[in-house]
């Protein structure tokens, strides 16, 4: 579907090609009432099936974008929280400063969450999660997620990243937010007095980044739906 795309253009195009069969048929002195009537049945079949997959389609997108966002928006809020509950101003103004700082990071990006949630809300056949791809250093995206990390969870977090700079063209949004999740979970459900490593791998044209946690492995029987959309186990 392209963007924008609705039902009503869909039903356009079915009505058109019943114009250009019907006029081809003629041409062709191969149309007759017979015919005319079995293809209004076909496309009117058509028509039905394509409007009720269209629309299952765009709320299954619906569906899937606000679970996603709304999943995600709470990384943010949960950091800017806890950053809110450290805050003593007996630790002195350079830790009151930086805290404060980390917090309305997590908050700004709640507030770009929340708006695009709302643009989910309303989303049209076509479009998705807008990416906004630019040029930058990975490896800066990544040291202020690890070091954000290791402020509100009580594990450890290393960060094991040979290089100071990976260029690259990416989503830096995206990015936090997938490796935020990684690290949530790695938190959630690994070894709780146990480290966690981030890995940030240069290899060529890709640059892999990896976050690794000790504890019980994943079962087999979870390996077949632990990547289904918001799946838990």
């Amino acid at each position: 579907a392209s963007s924008q795309y609705t039902v009503k253009q869909m039903i356009k195009e079915y009505i058109e090609l019943n114009g250009v069969l019907t006029e081809k048929l003629r041409s062709e002195g191969l149309y007759d009432v017979e015919t005319g009537i079995l293809i209004t049945f076909v496309l009117e079949n058509s028509i039905a099936y394509s409007a009720g997959a269209f629309t299952e389609a765009i709320a299954d997108m619906q569906e899937k974008l606000v679970g996603t966002l709304t999943h995600d928006v709470r990384n943010p809020l949960s950091a800017a929280f806890m950053g809110i509950d450290m805050i003593q101003y007996s630790d002195g103004e350079e830790m009151f400063n930086k805290i404060q700082a980390m917090c309305k990071t997590s908050l700004r990006r709640s507030m770009n969450l929340l708006e695009g949630l709302l643009d989910a809300i309303t989303v049209k056949a076509g479009e998705g999660i807008t990416m906004n791809f630019s040029e930058g250093n990975i490896v800066t995206e990544v040291k202020r997620v690890h070091e954000e990390a290791n402020e509100i969870y009580s594990n450890h977090i290393d960060l094991r990243c040979e290089t100071d700079e990976v260029r690259a063209v990416y989503d830096g949004s995206a990015l936090s937010r997938a490796l935020e999740n990684l690290l949530s979970n790695a938190v959630k459900y690994g070894a709780r007095d146990e480290d966690i490593t981030i890995f940030v791998e240069e290899l060529g044209e890709e640059v892999v980044i990896k976050v690794h946690n000790l504890g019980n492995r994943v079962s087999e029987d979870d390996k077949e739906s632990i990547f289904n959309f918001l799946s838990r186990s």
